[in-house]
């Protein structure tokens, strides 16, 4: 990135951001500058060249936290050159900063502009819901505290966006769809998973990050609404995107979570279709002949009409575009909300996400493992909330499934780190749906697996009571870093004769950076707690299940029996045995 992209003119009153979309470049948006410009004659435009420029971006692999730090750093020089303005000369006049700040991205430009805002206010302390504090990433430590210039931003235009984050979707023909599953291949073996664009991927590290601390600097109870920063976010739409659907555009559950039907304050978030419009043309404007008139306009041409040349309804629909975009940058709330292109949220989607419960106190995640439909996890969760209504607590719960999940790819490291990306995924439509929930969950198998890595790899993950059976976590996992910070406690059943996870544990040597392979037979290896933190516990429960030389089956339960609601086939100790577990299940996951 150049500072030398920064266009500079007029009185310096504004400052317009313009980040390009993933292997494209600048030049792309210099109509979408040239609008800017018409609208804002006295900014200073930056638009800088990002690491996943030009046709060989997909090559990059920078992590996107990087790239979103050096933006920033980028911003602070330039609103130190313009603070220099005053002393060289501009006039007392010049108060020497700008009187506000415009983030304007498309696609992953989009993503980075909104992550931009999120770091420029620090690390957001929501001591008012503390199950809503979402901590940053290590590569924004110096972040944690706002900006100065963090107040001047005052919209956030997102064109094309991915805010869920991006996935090879049924809106993509079959072409487009067998190109980015090759690339997801070749991304997930050739290069390690590294390639920047994975970075926003459904589910991934810095996408569900995103979403997270998007939810904590903006997500309130109405009654402390004014809490949050006084930013309008605007989001282009088009009408005929094949390349990302409208469930990876549109954040359903936490774009608009904070305006619920009825709230008194002016919305702030808005949705705006371009009509005839893709994922790459809808930054194609050109400028009307009479601008007003044309901005006035309560009607648009969505299709072509007889005896009209191709050429003549390409140049309408360019027309067209710029005036969504000019009332996107500049029209006020109140004139977006009538704006006959805004979309209204409720007209989006057959089944849109519930709106905010800020009484339920706990909620419980119930996951499979491998070779398993997850019928009975249903069950359980069923088992848990009556034991939680027989104590007066409201418990809810997450069971859905990641489908049925076949030994062989779960050999392959990045098919299991795609099932944690779903994990996480669900963790933050839950998040947006239960703020003042605490979490806990309950893990057969893989299922353990997927807690362990969401708990390793994202920082705004956090469990109060984990249940584990059949762990295939390794021993030396390090929950000692975890439990009492972003766990309270931990509950391992450890089945004596689970000759899968024992198996497996010999016959994988797991590297040195992975969770795969820890024996579902033994214990965690855990250091005494700090005196300072005996309260919290990890608990291995051991239930007796051997099997002897002779093949036969000992009394007891094997490790797929612990996680189901049902009497095993076996004598009568097996029923002692899951009483037990059953108990001790309730026991870690109540307050």
């Amino acid at each position: 990135m150049q500072q030398s992209r920064l266009e500079r003119a007029g009185k310096h009153r504004e400052l317009i951001v313009l980040l390009h979309a993933f292997c494209q470049s600048p030049k792309a948006l210099k109509p979408v500058k040239d609008a800017v410009r018409d609208t804002y004659p006295d900014a200073d435009i930056y638009a800088p060249i990002l690491p996943f420029a030009g046709p060989w971006g997909w090559l990059c692999t920078r992590d996107a936290t990087e790239v979103v730090v050096d933006i920033i750093k980028h911003i602070e020089k330039i609103i130190e050159l313009r603070s220099q303005d005053r002393a060289g000369g501009a006039g007392q006049d010049d108060p020497g900063e700008y009187e506000s700040i415009i983030l304007i991205g498309h696609s992953m430009g989009a993503v980075m502009a909104r992550k931009v805002a999120i770091v420029a206010h620090g690390q957001p302390d929501r001591s008012d819901c503390p199950t809503l504090a979402a901590p940053f990433e290590p590569a924004f430590r110096a972040y944690l505290q706002p900006r100065p210039w963090a107040k001047k931003i005052r919209r956030i235009v997102l064109i094309a966006g991915m805010n869920r984050g991006w996935t090879p979707s049924s809106a993509m023909d079959w072409w487009t769809s067998t190109k980015w599953n090759v690339g997801i291949w070749v991304g997930e073996t050739l290069f390690g998973g590294f390639p920047i664009i994975f970075d926003i991927r459904q589910g991934a590290v810095f996408s569900i990050q995103t979403r997270l601390q998007w939810l904590a600097l903006m997500h309130y109870e109405r009654e402390r609404r004014g809490s949050r920063p006084d930013i309008v976010v605007t989001q282009l739409l088009g009408t005929v995107d094949d390349i990302v659907s409208p469930d990876d555009s549109v954040d359903y559950a936490v774009d608009t979570s904070n305006e619920e039907e009825g709230d008194g304050r002016e919305k702030s978030y808005f949705y705006l279709e371009v009509p005839n419009s893709g994922h790459a043309d809808v930054v194609r404007l050109k400028r009307p002949r009479n601008v007003e008139a044309e901005i006035a306009r309560d009607n648009f041409v969505t299709a072509r009409q007889p005896g009209q040349s191709a050429k003549a309804f390409k140049q309408i629909c360019d027309e067209q575009r710029y005036v969504v975009f000019r009332r996107a940058l500049c029209n006020s709330p109140a004139s977006l909300a009538a704006d006959p292109c805004t979309v209204n949220r409720e007209q989006m989607m057959d089944s849109l996400p519930r709106p905010p419960n800020w009484d339920v106190t706990d909620l419980v995640f119930v996951i499979h493992g491998i070779r398993d439909k997850g019928f009975w996890t249903q069950k359980i969760a069923r088992a848990i909330k009556q034991e939680a209504a027989g104590r007066k607590k409201d418990f809810r719960s997450v069971t859905t499934s990641y489908g049925y999940f076949a030994m062989a790819p779960f050999v392959l490291w990045w098919v299991r780190k795609q099932k944690a990306e779903w994990l996480m995924d669900q963790y933050a439509e839950a998040r947006a749906h239960y703020p003042r929930a605490d979490f806990s969950y309950v893990g057969h198998s893989n299922g353990t697996y997927l807690v362990a890595r969401a708990l390793r790899d994202y920082p705004a993950a956090r469990f109060k009571r984990i249940v584990l059976a059949g762990s295939v976590v390794r021993r030396d996992y390090r929950w000692h870093d975890l439990v009492g910070k972003r766990v309270e406690k931990v509950l391992n059943y450890v089945a004596t004769g689970d000759w899968v996870v024992a198996i497996s544990r010999r016959a994988c040597s797991p590297s040195a950076g992975s969770i795969w392979a820890a024996p579902g037979t033994t214990a965690f290896a855990m250091p005494p707690p700090a005196p300072s933190n005996r309260s919290a516990t990890l608990r291995a429960h051991m239930v007796q299940a051997t099997r002897s030389a002779t093949g036969r089956t000992s009394p007891g339960l094997s490790y797929r029996e612990i996680c189901r609601r049902r009497t095993p086939r076996s004598r009568a100790p097996s029923s002692r045995y899951w009483a037990v577990a059953r108990r001790d299940c309730w026991s870690s996951l109540r307050p």
